[in-house]
């Protein structure tokens, strides 16, 4: 049994079947779940993020609880952008938001999560929920066998990013590879001591575009190493603030993401082409 939260509907318009519910609010803003369909003893698929808006993270927990309640034999979280990885250490005097949504989540009685390219995939491992991963190769490999073809070869950030896209040196052994070292201070970030080879024409992939500064940089860097050409893989994107519009004057062609985040399904830019995710949910659906 599919259940959609209302922000992740895009992904099934072509799918024949999910079930139906309704979220209500007294009011004095507590919510309501009603008109369930019977699920006991049924495997209970939901999609939906706690990366969203109040009213959707909250629905959602409430959601997934009501499942286990009404006696779900199986309740799965299919959540494409896995919420709060990036609040993964503990800081004095600041949220360590990971553990705390994984806490959530744990309290609602979900039997597991699958997620697609997590950014702190080392880190799950420490989670109560058990969580398993999706990776974009099956999306964006045409894509980027056709650079390779055209003489691209591959950039990475950081040395995280290199390790989340580990697939890419066992699908195209034969392609030079290279990453920077990245420090983040505040809203900033700053790269340096580059490891590996680059060329005149890169493909640079990462997990996240949040603002973009990440990617900004790194173009910056790669246009002063005498790159000319480049185009940007990335599974989950945001588009928060401006930075990533200043892309295109630094030698960026087109920008490939996944439809992985509400943000990125409602994008229009004749540079950015937006990949589906679809099939990977279908992979869950009828396995």
């Amino acid at each position: 049994m599919l259940f959609i939260q209302e922000q992740y509907q895009y992904l099934v318009e072509n799918f024949l079947s999910q079930e139906h519910f309704i979220v209500e609010q007294f009011t004095n803003q507590e919510y309501l779940i009603k008109e369930l369909p019977v699920v006991l003893h049924e495997k209970c698929l939901v999609v939906g993020s706690l990366t969203s808006s109040p009213d959707q993270a909250l629905s959602l927990l409430l959601l997934l609880y009501t499942l286990v309640q009404e006696g779900a034999q199986q309740v799965i979280l299919y959540s494409p952008y896995l919420g709060y990885q990036r609040q993964d250490f503990y800081i004095t005097g600041q949220s360590e938001g990971f553990k705390w949504a994984d806490k959530m989540l744990k309290a609602t009685g979900v039997h597991s999560i699958i997620t697609i390219d997590p950014h702190c995939d080392d880190y799950l491992s420490q989670l109560q929920v058990t969580v398993a991963t999706q990776s974009v190769e099956s999306i964006f490999d045409q894509e980027m066998a056709y650079f390779i073809a055209m003489g691209f070869t591959f950039i990475f950030p950081d040395k995280g990013a290199a390790s989340r896209y580990s697939w890419i040196q066992e699908t195209f052994p034969s392609v030079a590879q290279g990453y920077f070292f990245k420090k983040r201070e505040f809203n900033s970030v700053e790269l340096s001591n580059f490891h590996g080879k680059v060329s005149q024409k890169v493909m640079i992939c990462d997990d996240i575009l949040d603002s973009g500064e990440t990617l900004l940089q790194t173009c910056i860097a790669l246009r002063l190493m005498g790159v000319q050409e480049i185009v940007i893989f990335v599974s989950h994107a945001f588009f928060n603030r401006t930075a990533w519009n200043e892309l295109w004057v630094l030698g960026v062609k087109t920008l490939y993401c996944t439809n992985s985040t509400p943000q990125s399904s409602h994008i229009n830019h004749p540079l950015i082409q937006v990949k589906s995710i679809a099939p990977l949910l279908q992979k869950i659906l009828y396995s």
